[in-house]
């Protein structure tokens, strides 16, 4: 179970990923408080997002990093974010 910012960078670290695909009941709200820098080292996100306003706020932090934002909704009240990194 993803408990904070600080367990999610750890694991970014240790895995180093180039995909991350969340789909974590609303942990991904651990997201905003990860160093930009972070975010940055992994190429591609898929992020599951069931509440619109934490879904903005994702997009704008992913924005802020440098990648290219959008998203696909399957489901009301279903938006799945997807970022790619800019080069």
């Amino acid at each position: 179970m993803i408990k904070s910012a600080e367990h999610l960078t750890h694991l970014f670290l240790e895995y180093k990923p180039d995909i991350v695909k969340m789909d974590i009941e609303g942990a991904e709200r651990h997201l905003l408080s990860c160093s930009n820098i972070i975010l940055s080292n992994i190429n591609e996100w898929l992020i599951e997002c069931h509440n619109e306003e934490l879904y903005e706020k994702i997009k704008e932090k992913f924005q802020n990093s440098n990648f290219k934002v959008f998203y696909i909704s399957p489901m009301e009240k279903l938006k799945i974010l997807i970022a790619k990194k800019l080069t």
